[in-house]
């Protein structure tokens, strides 16, 4: 059977169609040129929480939320205004409140004299497929033993803030941040204890940026610190608040005591110690250790 068929089909073969669209366990629904529901099958019925009667002869404004209804409309306009096939994602919320994301497939047909007499739709729930999705891009993004951003997330992110301070003629700081004496946990007390204290430094730090502060671990004990439309002096400022904060942070051993890490932390600020993100790193880095030279637990400034 042929597209020009199709709508002669359904007036005259209706409870036979059903009997076929009813046995697809994915929801499908049939709509002339007006948008008014010509025909669904049992899944569409449980899909949008009304029974056939209901709908057939209403439009997507008189059974769904307005923003979703116009988005259905919109849509549903597009391919009726140029005829063939369309596919599209979308969220949904369903008359319970339940979200989800929708992959609708729709096809125009014809009447039969060639004209365009409709659209017919079928709808896959690919919510879970998304929510994987999301969750092994988060996943990628992040360092797994402290839960902030990689270094290539970080840089990623650095990248972009490079671009906007350059577009607005904006200043913004860079902060390279080393454990001191961080080997002598690991020899003293074991590998655990040291991851202890990446995670107890980490989460202390994430405590004291602003929400568009960058904050990712650089490698082994290093982190860094991002800090947009900042400049060097306020960014001093910040890194010594982060200095004294970790001073004050009590990591217990697994000997029963405490132990008190300190920072050693080195700081960069654009335009002035660079033009690209590999410079201001490498800037904050000869800081850094410029610190470390200097007895540790102190923050230095770049050159």
């Amino acid at each position: 059977m042929d597209n020009a068929d199709l709508l002669h089909f359904i007036k005259n073969n209706h409870d036979s169609l059903l009997l076929v669209l009813d046995l697809i366990p994915k929801p499908i629904f049939i709509k002339d040129l007006d948008g008014l529901y010509l025909s669904c099958n049992t899944s569409f019925e449980e899909f949008c929480g009304f029974s056939r009667e209901q709908m057939i002869g209403k439009t997507v404004h008189d059974l769904w939320l307005p923003e979703q209804a116009d988005i259905f409309h919109a849509r549903d306009n597009e391919l009726l205004n140029s005829p063939g096939v369309q596919q599209y994602e979308t969220d949904f919320t369903n008359p319970n409140g339940d979200e989800f994301v929708f992959q609708y497939h729709k096809v125009t047909f014809n009447d039969a004299a060639g004209e365009t007499a409709g659209l017919l739709g079928i709808i896959f729930d690919i919510t879970e497929t998304k929510t994987l999705e999301h969750t092994l891009s988060e996943l990628s993004r992040l360092d797994h033993l402290t839960q902030i951003l990689n270094r290539r997330a970080g840089f990623v992110r650095m990248d972009v803030v490079l671009d906007d301070s350059i577009r607005k003629n904006k200043h913004f700081s860079v902060a390279m941040i080393d454990i001191d004496h961080f080997k002598m946990y690991n020899d003293n007390y074991g590998h655990a204890f040291g991851d202890l204290v990446l995670k107890t430094v980490s989460r202390a730090l994430d405590n004291l940026l602003r929400s568009n502060d960058i904050f990712f671990r650089y490698g082994g004990e290093e982190f860094v610190i991002c800090m947009p439309e900042t400049s060097l002096e306020e960014a001093l400022t910040a890194a010594e608040r982060m200095r004294t904060a970790i001073n004050a942070t009590k990591i217990e051993t697994p000997t029963g005591d405490h132990i008190y890490a300190t920072l050693s932390i080195g700081v960069s600020c654009f335009p002035e110690h660079g033009s690209k993100i590999k410079h201001l790193i490498s800037a904050s880095d000869k800081a850094m250790y410029d610190a470390k030279n200097d007895g540790r637990n102190s923050v230095k400034f770049a050159e």
